[in-house]
Order: C-alpha cells, then structure tokens, then sequence
C-alpha cells in the first residue's frame, strides 16, 4: 500500500490506500484511509492520530478529492465518507470547492464561495514531500510513508 503527505489550511493529513491502522501519522493531523476509488468517486475513513474515528473532515474529504482528481483527472469528485457524501470540485489552482449531500439525518450543507484562501467549503489542496516545507500551492512529489 502506498501513503502520501497532502496539506490543505493548515490541516496536514497522510492519504493511505487501504487500512490506516499503524501507518506513522506523526506530525500529521491524521490519515485518510482509502477504502475504495474508481472512476469519480472516492470511499474514505478518517482516523484521528490517537486511533480513533473521526466522523467527518471538511479539510479531509477536499483533500481526498484532490487525492483522485490527481490520479483521474476528474474536475468533479464524489467523497464517500459514512453516511454523507461530498461533491468536490476542482475551481483551477489548486483550489478545491465543496458541498454536502443530505446524510442519513437530512442535514445538507452547501456552500457557493470560491474565495481563494478562505476557511469555509474551498481549500487549496497539495501534495508535500515530509523534509519540504513547501508553498500551499506546490504540486510536489509525496513520500511514501511505511506502515508498522
């Protein structure tokens, strides 16, 4: 299985394809556990550095979504994560918009903003070596980090 680092606000996350248990998330807020991936959409688990489940990652499924869009060339991306869905889409440089489905609940949340930088349902997304201390909007190579 492979892992790279990618960082979006301030949130820096490992991508893993498969089971995140044991992967090294030092320095990380956490890993994104690739469950499944194939054309547009994307399935994730979240796990937080001290193991546990996270419900939900704004940051995280923008991430993700840019994981896939990177590997697809998709500019529109369906994130899985338990019962929501979140359609990501790619607004150019880098910059990643978002909104949600209704989950199991009927919550739905949207968002229309694409300013640049802002916190809220847009993030710049990229991938970042582990030794770099590279620019928000650097499309660097990832390491792979190994699992225990």
């Amino acid at each position: 299985m492979t892992s790279s680092r990618w960082h979006a606000h301030g949130n820096l996350y490992i991508v893993h394809e498969g089971e995140g248990a044991g992967v090294d998330a030092t320095g990380t807020d956490g890993v994104l556990e690739v469950l499944a991936a194939g054309g547009d959409h994307v399935t994730i688990g979240i796990l937080n550095t001290d193991g546990s489940r996270a419900e939900m990652s704004g940051n995280g499924t923008r991430i993700a979504a840019a994981w896939l869009m990177a590997r697809t060339g998709a500019r529109l991306v369906h994130v899985h994560v338990g019962p929501r869905t979140v359609v990501v889409r790619s607004v150019g440089d880098g910059l990643y918009e978002s909104s949600s489905s209704p989950s199991r609940s009927g919550t739905r949340t949207r968002s229309s903003s694409t300013t640049r930088g802002a916190s809220g349902n847009s993030a710049r997304c990229s991938r970042r070596t582990r030794a770099s201390r590279t620019a928000r909007t650097s499309r660097s190579r990832g390491s792979t980090a190994p699992a225990r």
